[in-house]
């Protein structure tokens, strides 16, 4: 039986400005996984700490909106800033330590599958490319 995350477990030591109400939407995308953790026989801690990072990869990239490191500036006031994009499991501590701690690649493969589908949130109203 695939082991279940919670909202506040998501949230227990880890600041945020998405909405509350937002997830568990994240936490389904997630529970995606949970056929290939159960048939590979992840124990249920360790498919509850997979899920926590998962969640908060997700919610780390909507709060930047998937944009990463300064790959380019300009100035003398023709401004001008580029950044790397991210999606998938890229771009986040919490991605980067998921895609090391998931031996079956179960997580990452649902969130590189979905990178079209998760690649833009919709927050407040405003839509943010990820």
């Amino acid at each position: 039986m695939a082991a279940l995350i919670t909202p506040e477990e998501v949230l227990d030591g880890f600041a945020t400005d998405v909405s509350a109400s937002e997830i568990p939407l994240y936490i389904a995308i997630i529970n995606g996984a949970d056929a290939c953790l159960d048939k590979n026989e992840v124990p249920d801690d360790t498919q509850r700490a997979l899920k926590l990072l998962a969640v908060r990869h997700l919610l780390a990239l909507q709060a930047t909106g998937g944009r990463g490191n300064v790959t380019s500036e300009s100035a003398p006031s023709g401004a001008s800033r580029s950044y790397a994009k991210y999606s998938g499991t890229n771009g986040t501590y919490y991605g980067d330590l998921l895609k090391s701690l998931d031996a079956y690649g179960c997580l990452t493969r649902v969130l590189d599958a979905n990178q079209t589908k998760v690649g833009m949130w919709s927050v407040g109203g405003k839509k943010c490319r990820a």
